[in-house]
């Protein structure tokens, strides 16, 4: 049996800086649900040294003290959400705070900035700033309390009903978005990264083919994707890939991470109706 996959991109893209560069150069051409659609199409991009390190430094910087302030509370406050001032939330099982919370305007628009230059995407996609997320995941030893693992998923079925036997629904029921995701540190060896399936599949999966063992029993293990990150990279996957966080015994270190979800400019989801959707500017 062969191991897991490590270069960070499905069979169906070419190399990680290619794959970016074609993407850029078609999404100069296209509209807002173009800009999507190709974003999405091959499943996993790995888009190397995309964003400046010295940016994701200050990031980083910027993000810490507010994990150590987590970290120096006596007692957690009850419940998984907890509500921070200025209207932010921390969810305690994913150790997540949401961007807003710990991150300023200005850094978020620079982010943003360099995102929307670097890949042509300016006055085509928005972002979805109520599903942006700083995220952080520990080797096994060092877990908080009450942290949990991402486990296999589909970020695109973010507020799908699972008890809903309806077929219509699950089969059309994935966001149209793309995850826009990077590392503030090197991830995927000595620290946990993610861990991704090389197989497109249709419309949302039930929880019960989640399981990893079933996933493992269905697909060989040559499918089974565990990049090697560094800060700077970037990953955009579509909304129907399943991933989940790789985390292995030999891991030592801690992975700080960010996430943005990206849409079509007039693209709303009736689940995501309240939430403030921004456009991407250079």
């Amino acid at each position: 049996m062969t191991a897991p996959r490590t270069d960070g991109i499905l069979t169906n893209v070419q190399p990680a800086n290619v794959s970016c560069q074609a993407t850029q150069q078609r999404l100069r051409e296209g509209g807002s649900m173009d800009a999507i659609n190709m974003l999405g199409r091959f499943g996993v991009q790995h888009c190397q040294s995309l964003l400046d390190v010295g940016l994701i430094a200050r990031l980083a910087e910027r993000i810490e003290p507010h994990y150590r302030a987590q970290a120096a509370r006596p007692e957690p406050p009850p419940g998984n959400v907890v509500a921070l001032p200025g209207g932010g939330r921390y969810i305690k099982s994913a150790s997540s705070f949401s961007l807003d919370a710990v991150v300023d305007k200005p850094m978020i628009n620079e982010l943003i900035a360099a995102l929307a230059a670097a890949l042509n995407l300016a006055s085509k996609v928005c972002y979805d700033l109520d599903q942006a997320w700083v995220r952080r995941q520990y080797p096994t030893q060092a877990q908080p309390p009450g942290h949990r693992p991402h486990q296999w998923h589909q970020d695109g079925a973010l507020g799908f009903d699972f008890c809903s036997a309806n077929q219509h629904k699950r089969a059309h029921g994935l966001l149209p978005m793309v995850t826009c995701w990077f590392p503030l540190t090197a991830c995927g060896q000595n620290a946990p990264g993610l861990e991704f399936l090389d197989q497109a599949l249709e419309g949302v999966v039930s929880v019960a083919q989640l399981e990893d063992r079933v996933l493992r029993a269905r697909f060989p293990t040559e499918q089974f994707i565990r990049p090697h990150l560094h800060a700077g990279d970037v990953l955009l996957f579509g909304s129907g890939i399943l991933h989940r966080t790789l985390l292995t015994p030999a891991m030592h270190l801690s992975r700080t991470s960010i996430e943005l979800r990206f849409f079509a400019q007039d693209i709303r989801p009736p689940q995501l109706a309240t939430d403030r959707f921004l456009p991407l500017e250079p």
